[in-house]
């Protein structure tokens, strides 16, 4: 039979099920007709398990550059005799406002960072949210799309506060196609609509990890250049003292340079994870049409994620020297 001739097929039943319930003629109707057996959630949970983990890459890594360039504004702007005091003095306002005549560039990261962890938080939400009908604790339709409207504002919110730029139509983390897929997989509980709500889903999927690689390759950027900021007052330090009196700085750059080097790992690996997101999610709409397949995506995007467990807790010891 074929898939459109087997949907057809499936949708004749569900049409006339509720009509057999209450004829009394309905007793059961093969597994392999409505799809309900439960749907295996171990792909879903690894897949989870990764996007949390990159979203602690991506915080290490932002937490590291914070650190820097609050580090040289403090050195730059102490050096400098232009440097007024008066523009580091908050401005208060009305109620909760305030603002600094001059904001440091730190505080830009700052706001990156947290907006970040919203925008990660709410792709875990997502993930989480596959993880929960997968295994067959079913949330009500309308639990479902408030659940849903909820994550696709949050995303929403958190792009706008990064300033990344988006596709016109932004980024949902729920299409529409999706969402109705999902809805109709909760009625019904036929695992065709959840594979078929992954599959809708896809292209916003490789948009949100196309921002993500895109965004690393910045923070790798902007973390060469502030190494370089950070090297200078050192290698001047360093070169106005002789003897034992260098080793102190000597220490500065060896510790400088642990921290770049884990920076460097972290984000390398975090782009593997993103560049491994997307076919991850296509195969969580196989694992469920085929319990038994191999699926190497899934394996690859969880592997990489436990790469980078090991790695970012490695660059928080390093950034606490």
């Amino acid at each position: 039979m074929s898939e459109e001739k087997a949907i057809r097929a499936q949708d004749l039943i569900l049409r006339n099920k509720r009509s057999l319930v209450r004829s009394g003629l309905f007793v059961c109707l093969p597994a392999f007709l409505i799809g309900c057996a439960t749907v295996n959630p171990e792909p879903f949970v690894k897949y989870k398990t990764a996007v949390q983990e990159a979203q602690s890459g991506i915080d290490a890594a932002l937490s590291v550059n914070y650190n820097w360039t609050r580090s040289g504004f403090i050195e730059d702007f102490s050096r400098d005799p232009g440097s007024r005091f008066s523009t580091l003095v908050i401005q208060q306002g009305a109620g909760y406002d305030w603002k600094i005549p001059t904001a440091p560039i730190y505080l830009d990261i700052k706001q990156t960072r947290s907006a970040l962890a919203e925008l990660n938080k709410a792709f875990t939400d997502y993930a989480g949210l596959l993880v929960r009908l997968s295994g067959g604790d079913l949330v009500s339709i309308a639990k479902f799309d408030q659940l849903a409207q909820d994550l696709n504002r949050n995303s929403a919110d958190a792009l706008k506060a990064v300033k990344l730029s988006v596709p016109a139509g932004g980024v949902a983390l729920f299409s529409t196609a999706a969402s109705e897929a999902a809805r109709l997989y909760i009625e019904n509980k036929r695992q065709g609509y959840l594979a078929g709500a992954i599959t809708a889903n896809q292209s916003n999927i490789q948009g949100y990890a196309d921002l993500c690689i895109s965004l690393i390759q910045t923070i790798r950027g902007t973390t060469k250049s502030y190494y370089n900021d950070r090297v200078a007052p050192i290698a001047e330090a360093w070169a106005a003292t002789t003897g034992d009196k260098r080793m102190k700085n000597t220490e500065a750059i060896l510790n400088l340079n642990e921290q770049f080097a884990d920076v460097m790992l972290v984000l390398q690996e975090l782009e593997t994870t993103y560049r491994a997101l997307p076919q991850a999610h296509a195969d969580l709409a196989g694992a469920i049409e085929q319990p038994q397949g191999d699926f190497d995506g899934i394996q690859k995007l969880y592997s990489s994620a436990k790469r980078l467990q090991n790695l970012y807790d490695e660059l928080k010891k390093a950034a606490g020297k």
